[in-house]
């Protein structure tokens, strides 16, 4: 490890501790003092790295290395320990999510891979808190739990495309938990008493100007006023929300829930300005006459990407994000047979939409099957409801017109192929198998792409294929200095999350930027921002394997003939059973010493988790009372203390996460009174005996004192 330096690219835990652990293997300094201090903070990175130690550890860390600043060590290591105070100061944030949230950005330090639901969010909220605090009935701390991280919690519990319940570990044991419907019980039920984000006490003096009020803009001037800036808003259309306004219709984010967190946002000191659109009211140039210091296009990916078919150019041929934008246009549909081509949330949300303006006909034209489309299953199924027909492995080849009135399309019938780089099946055209669909309308809805005439208000500006913007992983930098990109604009169309997740980054990009920082890690950090300990709950509790109902509006034909929200909040009893199931990964790494430890080191199988490596191939929390004889031995080989035994005066009770997996009675020591094992223990024990070697239920010391007696015969001895 020898002259070996500290990259960007690999974690600064690991890097030290590695040549931390070298060094001292040819240590020969004299300095006893001097050894026991680097094995000291040897120790404590080990900890770091292995999920063991403790937040206050990191000062233990930082007062040890001051003090080794005073000593007279061996060259290398005192080097290596002087960088390690340097990267300490530089990357505490890097040190700190190793400690709070289990998690290595490298994935270089052992089983360190955090919660997978807060990973697999962009904008990497504190799922199980939250969780844990509206299963408590804390609702409004949940949603100041939820403000940390992101702006809009209540147009996320309602339209989120909720990646975390994929990662969720509980699908492992049966389904996941129910994480965007928590964060609409979070926010519906905890925001008449929660207190909102708090302003800096000191603000900074250089203002910041964002393009564009959809979820990145949104986002990126929301953590801006958070870290103390003063920013302001151009929004070309006349009402702020960007997408979350015109590419999402009512009946899904309701506009009044929309306004209450643009709401909290200008309540911030963001200002919004309507009306004016970057590149035609207002230009870079100007941007800096003003005095803005930095600039964030949030300009999303509005320009809709057309089949390439003949008769597209047809008035009753329309774009889906401009049917959704425009009221006027919908209403054209009323009567009518509507067809939208695309498989995606938009082409979704504009049959819905058909439906509500009073179209005769509404029909999906897909070219894969059902099982490959994007959409969100829940609206799929939910359009099915009110009466949307598909049609699947259809191509669009040409729209049909007579007397220039349009009659329909013609489609090609298409077979699934080998697997494309996104994982679905590709469409393979059959040769011949033409067929025609009759419509009066037809509205494409198969992809987005950056606005050209906008990005071209910025000169120099260097764009990636389908007028994307191309900026630093990492900070968000576009090919200007100090103009910063994120969201649609850069990612394409992607989830409302990525491109609050977009915004957010910026945010620490621009401020990285006016303040002379580096941003010394390759995405955003992980971060447990309230300490709440586990639900507490039975093992049946625990094991109830069902997702809550969402209600919703029942009446499919009154549904349809109106914009109102159709899906429901789940009732509180329900949340609380939901947040049960979690099985707090925060705490349990799922690294399976627990479980190995009670099958190969004590022979007795107690513990059955199915979600931890080398765990059983069935979960089950009820059979561990049968077995368990609460030796603690799996409490013990538990690195982050997720599985305990607790002890009281009468009874040990082995708890994971909360669960209350069993309870024993105890053995009390004859003279201390404490207890010091579980009658079962005890029996186990004595299985394994002779019978002339058993230890007896009464009487008995604990091993203390034991060893007192032991010893008292001799201290009338001299030494």
């Amino acid at each position: 490890m020898e002259g070996t330096h500290m990259t960007e690219t690999k974690c600064p835990v690991n890097n030290l501790r590695q040549r931390i652990k070298a060094q001292l293997e040819k240590w020969q300094s004299h300095s006893i003092l001097g050894l026991n201090l680097v094995k000291k903070i040897l120790l404590i990175l080990e900890g770091i790295a292995s999920a063991r130690a403790k937040e206050s550890e990191l000062f233990q860390l930082q007062e040890s290395l001051d003090a080794a600043s005073g000593l007279n060590l061996p060259m290398e290591i005192s080097i290596t320990l002087k960088e390690l105070a340097r990267e300490l100061n530089r990357q505490w944030e890097v040190f700190e999510t190793h400690v709070q949230t289990l998690y290595c950005p490298w994935g270089e330090c052992g089983g360190l891979k955090g919660a997978p639901c807060q990973l697999a969010c962009p904008a990497r909220v504190d799922v199980p808190t939250y969780v844990a605090l509206v299963g408590q009935g804390e609702y409004s701390k949940a949603l100041e739990v939820l403000w940390k991280d992101i702006p809009i919690p209540g147009s996320l519990g309602r339209v989120c495309t909720h990646p975390c319940e994929d990662a969720c570990r509980r699908k492992e044991v049966d389904v996941p938990i129910s994480i965007c419907l928590l964060k609409r019980v979070a926010y519906d039920m905890g925001l008449e008493k929660a207190r909102p984000p708090a302003l800096p006490k000191d603000s900074y003096p250089e203002k910041v100007a964002v393009i564009g009020s959809g979820p990145a803009g949104l986002s990126c001037a929301y953590f801006l006023a958070l870290m103390g800036y003063k920013s302001t808003i151009f929004e070309a259309m006349p009402e702020p929300g960007g997408l979350l306004r015109y590419g999402i219709p009512a009946y899904r984010l309701p506009r009044e829930t929309l306004a209450q967190e643009i709401g909290l946002i200008t309540s911030l000191g963001v200002e919004i300005s309507t009306g004016i659109r970057f590149g035609t009211d207002i230009g870079l140039e100007e941007i800096w006459a003003r005095g803005y210091k930095a600039l964030f296009l949030g300009t999303g990916a509005w320009c809709c990407v057309d089949p390439g078919i003949p008769g597209q150019d047809h008035p009753h041929f329309l774009k889906g994000l401009s049917f959704l934008r425009e009221e006027a246009i919908q209403s054209l549909v009323k009567d009518k047979r509507v067809l939208v081509i695309g498989g995606g949330n938009a082409a979704i949300d504009c049959v819905r939409t058909s439906i509500r303006r009073g179209a005769k006909e509404t029909y999906i034209v897909y070219r894969r099957t059902e099982e490959e489309m994007p959409a969100h299953k829940e609206e799929i199924e939910a359009a099915k409801e009110e009466g949307v027909g598909f049609y699947f492995l259809a191509s669009p080849v040409e729209v049909i017109t007579q007397g220039g009135e349009l009659k329909g399309l013609k489609c090609q019938k298409n077979r699934l192929g080998d697997p494309d780089p996104s994982g679905r099946r590709k469409p393979v055209p059959i040769e011949g198998a033409y067929f025609f669909l009759p419509a009066d309308f037809i509205i494409t809805a198969i992809g987005q792409e950056g606005d050209i005439q906008c990005l071209c208000a910025v000169p120099g500006l260097e764009l990636r294929p389908k007028n994307l913007l191309k900026v630093d992983a990492i900070s968000l930098m576009t090919s200007i200095k100090g103009v910063f990109a994120g969201g649609d604009a850069v990612t394409g169309p992607a989830t409302v999350v990525e491109a609050v997740a977009q915004g957010k980054k910026a945010a620490m990009g621009i401020h990285a930027y006016l303040r002379s920082l580096e941003i010394t890690y390759p995405d955003l950090l992980p971060k447990r921002r309230l300490k709440v300990l586990p639900l507490k709950r039975t093992p049946l509790e625990a094991s109830h394997n069902k997702r809550p109902v969402v209600p919703i509006l029942p009446d499919e034909k009154i549904r349809t003939c109106t914009f109102n929200e159709v899906a429901g909040c789940i009732r509180e009893e329900e949340a609380k059973k939901e947040a049960m199931r979690c099985l707090r990964c925060d705490i349990c790494i799922a690294c399976g010493e627990c479980v190995s430890t009670c099958k190969e080191k004590m022979q007795v199988e107690a513990l059955r988790f199915s979600f931890v490596l080398g765990g059983t191939s069935q979960n089950d929390f009820l059979s561990t009372s049968e077995r368990c004889i609460g030796c603690g031995s799996c409490s013990i080989a538990c690195p982050t203390g997720a599985i305990s035994l607790k002890w009281n005066t009468t009874h040990a009770r082995l708890e994971f996460c909360g669960i209350e997996l069993s309870e024993h009675k105890v053995e009390v020591c004859n003279r201390c009174g404490r207890p010091y094992i579980t009658r079962r223990h005890l029996d186990f024990i004595n299985s394994t005996l002779p019978e002339h070697m058993r230890i007896s239920h009464e009487g008995q010391l604990c091993p203390e004192c034991k060893r007192q007696s032991l010893l008292s015969p001799l201290s009338k001895y001299p030494p």
